[in-house]
């Protein structure tokens, strides 16, 4: 889908990391017979809003099954940008120019791997954002 207002493609970026602390390979875990990827792809897929979903990911067993799943990987991201102390927005940036999105042709939606995001929610906070006419958009959930 290409945005009506801007005339731009819409991603959606989703960010796993390898090395959690709290649960190990959290991102690939079964989570009601599914890895856990899996869920958040079906919801942002169900929205029908974007044109690409990207996962950024610097762990191979991740890019694999994400992209069994169905999202679009390039290569792995630099493992200095998947440390406890890497700065997220960072890694935004990276794939960014890695993706050549930028504010000129792209609207951006980055979302967390939670498995209670919904199809909903995610519908609802894009058309908050489109409404007001913002380029970039950071979904969190509680």
């Amino acid at each position: 889908m290409t945005s009506k207002i801007f005339n731009e493609k819409i991603y959606c970026l989703v960010c796993c990391r390898g090395g959690s602390k709290g649960i190990k390979n959290k991102n690939i875990i079964p989570f009601h017979g599914k890895p856990l990827l899996y869920w958040i792809f079906q919801e942002i897929k169900k929205t029908r809003i974007f044109d690409k979903i990207i996962l950024s990911t610097d762990h191979n067993r991740i890019a694999k099954i994400g992209k069994k799943i169905g999202f679009e990987i390039r290569e792995l991201r630099p493992k200095k940008l998947a440390q406890d102390t890497s700065d997220v927005f960072e890694t935004h940036k990276y794939e960014f120019q890695k993706w050549k999105i930028n504010d000129q042709n792209s609207v951006a939606c980055v979302i967390n791997n939670n498995p209670f995001i919904t199809k909903r929610m995610i519908k609802d906070t894009f058309r908050k954002f489109m409404d007001n006419n913002k380029k970039y958009l950071v979904h969190l959930a509680k």
